[in-house]
């Protein structure tokens, strides 16, 4: 009995594999979207002709990857099981999908659905991200593309919380395109010696309340001699003048890109 559970799941997949509703057989859908998503236009006319997916429909990717930790073989699973379900419940999206090692995707046709959808179809925690929609099918790479950039960022910064999408990303859109070796020359010290965390959540939350003492104080529930001290030491060790615009813009876009990188883990609550 318990071989047999053991092997209901992975059976439960070999199952569907060969009896799509669509009528395109397992493996070739497979080779069509992982195809589609890096940009072979003429896998959406193979998906197409075979009654996959709608012709005159818009496309959205979403991609739903874990929060953190190493990918496995559970993972994966856990992952395609989910999907499954979630393309039985929306069959009227002609919903399209793609396991990988570390993230799934999701194509769905007509109005993108909702983040929380994918959320309650998995039995693992996920991060979502959200492309743009793209008028055809031909074009679902550059959603794909920009729904991995937003669960990426959902995993790194927590305080997106579970799910993100591109559109709303503000700085991280552009972030995500530059080399984390762009950072502050200042910052390197800071961000190379745990000490220093403090003072790096002082300055960032100072800079994303744009330089208010007030605000910054309240946020951090910092007595304001304390914030004055700490921002003079982030001065000193980073050899920069928060009074200078250009600095403060420079130091603010890096701390951002050190969070993508993981090179700046605030603590819990902080930004």
């Amino acid at each position: 009995m318990a071989e047999a559970a053991a092997a209901a799941p992975a059976l439960a997949l070999a199952l569907f594999h060969e009896s799509l509703a669509t009528g395109l057989a397992s493996h070739r859908e497979l080779e069509a979207v992982s195809g589609l998503l890096m940009g072979e236009r003429e896998a959406a006319l193979q998906l197409i002709e075979a009654g996959a997916f709608p012709q005159a429909q818009p496309v959205t990717v979403l991609v739903a990857r874990p929060p953190a930790g190493e990918p496995d073989d559970a993972l994966r699973l856990a992952l395609e099981q989910g999907l499954l379900a979630l393309r039985r419940r929306l069959s009227g999206h002609h919903p399209l999908h793609l396991v990988r090692y570390d993230h799934a995707a999701l194509l769905v046709a007509g109005p993108p659905i909702a983040a929380d959808e994918v959320h309650a179809a998995m039995s693992v925690p996920v991060v979502v991200g959200i492309g743009r929609p793209r008028p055809a099918l031909a074009e679902a790479a550059g959603s794909y593309a920009e729904a991995r950039h937003a669960a990426d960022v959902a995993a790194r910064v927590p305080g997106l919380g579970r799910s993100a999408v591109w559109e709303r990303l503000g700085v991280y859109r552009m972030l995500t395109r530059l080399p984390d070796s762009e950072l502050h020359p200042g910052l390197e010290p800071l961000l190379g010696d745990t000490q220093h965390l403090p003072l790096l959540e002082t300055l960032e939350t100072y800079l994303d309340l744009a330089g208010s003492a007030v605000a910054t104080s309240r946020a951090l529930r910092l007595h304001r001699t304390s914030l004055y001290y700490r921002l003079r030491r982030v001065e000193e060790l980073a050899r920069t003048d928060l009074k200078d615009g250009g600095e403060r813009l420079a130091l603010h876009l890096s701390l951002k890109l050190a969070r993508l990188s993981g090179r700046y883990r605030p603590r819990d609550g902080i930004g």
